[in-house]
């Protein structure tokens, strides 16, 4: 049977939408069908953060096949699945976190979801039964956690048939000369004013991604949140698919930022893009909660003992000290080159944290009919050899507040080849 050929029965994301073609990899580039070389300046979608040469990694994925292929999670543990929570809960530090391991970020926000639903049932809870959650927020594509992404062009089609959720009014956008800025409420009375009395679950991320165009939650904020959830025992999640992993800042942003959440959920970097894996550290108060009192329910393919030594030998090379040492200079060195293209007329703002920005163009009044500029600017880097990810945020009144394209390069990207990435975005931004 051959993988080549031109027919294709694929029904893709965008049905009738053809894709190019990927056949080969290397370095921190894919190769087309017919040889066209693209840099990848997004890590596939946060996901592969050592590149595409894993020789270690894919060595322990081959050796991992061979001892224990699979094995069903609901009636077996793995050493590989222990050992993988034992160091997640250790390097989650103190708070002593017990770890659910699921398959990709989606379903670990599903997951963590049922967690929190568990613990108030749990509780017996008649009251506290909605969720909240921020507008301009993505937590992917399956139902509850559909459910509770804010992004309006996620939901979309599926709005009439999802969850009802609370959406917690916390950040504003505000008109400037050159566009609108993102402004986060920080009054704690406000806070608790937002988060009802009815509100058993609060998610989040403490920094929204591209669906808002990178805009990182003030400590503040966060720290009131967290206080008023802790007060009324309230379940506080932390979706950290996108952002934890030493994306931003250590293994969680929440706890970099000086908060503990009930749940963190961490994926997408967790196995270096080669398998399907995430992990949800739960609380002691709410794990204990639950011990022979709910079904937590689970995946198949979940806890996959591959899946899971992936991350072990991820992980392995994550927190070597002199791997650590270069992804911070790496990222003194991305923040530098960036603040560069704050001379040019197209960019307004840059915004963001530690690997992961996003570029916001600047949209002059008599282009705000068109189309977002963001998609247009990733045709001209894509045309180049270069991959990034566009995206654009829209009010409530509909109009478009954030215009940007997203850059979340590979952890081990030589610095020369970063400069390459702004040099050749700056080009492309000339074609605007």
């Amino acid at each position: 049977m051959s993988i080549s050929g031109t027919r294709n029965a694929l029904l893709g994301r965008s049905p009738g939408q053809g894709l190019p073609r990927i056949v080969s990899s290397r370095g921190h580039e894919i190769v087309g069908q017919s040889g066209e070389q693209y840099l990848d300046a997004i890590s596939g979608a946060y996901a592969a953060i050592l590149g595409y040469s894993l020789c270690s990694v894919t060595t322990a994925m081959y050796a991992a096949a061979a001892r224990l292929p699979y094995v069903h999670n609901a009636r077996f543990d793995s050493c590989e699945s222990v050992a993988l929570a034992n160091l997640l809960s250790e390097l989650g530090g103190s708070a002593g976190y017990q770890v659910y391991l699921s398959v990709s970020g989606a379903d670990g926000v599903e997951a963590a979801l049922r967690i929190a639903a568990a613990y108030g049932e749990v509780r017996g809870r008649s009251y506290q039964r909605q969720w909240a959650a921020l507008p301009n927020s993505y937590h992917g594509s399956s139902g509850f956690a559909l459910s509770t992404t804010g992004h309006a062009a996620a939901r979309g089609r599926y709005e009439l048939e999802l969850k009802r959720i609370t959406r917690l009014d916390l950040l504003r956008w505000v008109r400037t000369p050159r566009g609108f800025d993102a402004d986060w409420t920080t009054d704690r009375a406000e806070i608790e004013r937002a988060i009802g009395k009815d509100i058993g679950v609060v998610i989040l991320e403490p920094m929204l991604g591209n669906a808002a165009g990178c805009v990182e939650m003030p400590d503040s904020t966060l720290a009131a949140i967290a206080a008023v959830c802790r007060e009324r025992d309230i379940v506080l999640i932390s979706d950290e698919v996108s952002v934890g992993m030493w994306r931003t800042d250590g293994l969680s942003l929440s706890q970099s930022k000086g908060v503990d959440p009930d749940i963190i959920v961490l994926g997408k970097a967790l196995t270096a893009g080669l398998f399907p894996l995430s992990a949800v550290l739960v609380s002691p108060r709410i794990a204990l909660a639950l011990q022979g009192k709910a079904n937590l329910l689970g995946h198949t393919h979940a806890a996959h003992p591959i899946g899971c030594a992936v991350a072990l030998d991820v992980l392995r090379h994550l927190t070597l000290p002199r791997f650590q040492s270069d992804v911070e200079g790496l990222k003194d060195a991305f923040a530098t080159r960036l603040a560069d293209l704050l001379r040019l007329e197209r960019v307004r703002a840059i915004r963001g944290r530690g690997l992961m920005y996003s570029v916001c163009l600047n949209t002059p009044e008599d282009e705000t009919v068109s189309g977002p500029i963001g998609e247009r600017l990733y045709a001209a880097c894509l045309s180049r050899g270069l991959l990034v990810m566009p995206g654009e945020v829209r009010g409530t009144d509909g109009v478009r507040v954030s215009d940007h394209i997203t850059l979340a390069p590979a952890f081990n990207m030589p610095v020369r080849t970063l400069n390459h990435v702004v040099h050749v975005l700056t080009d492309a931004l000339a074609e605007l």
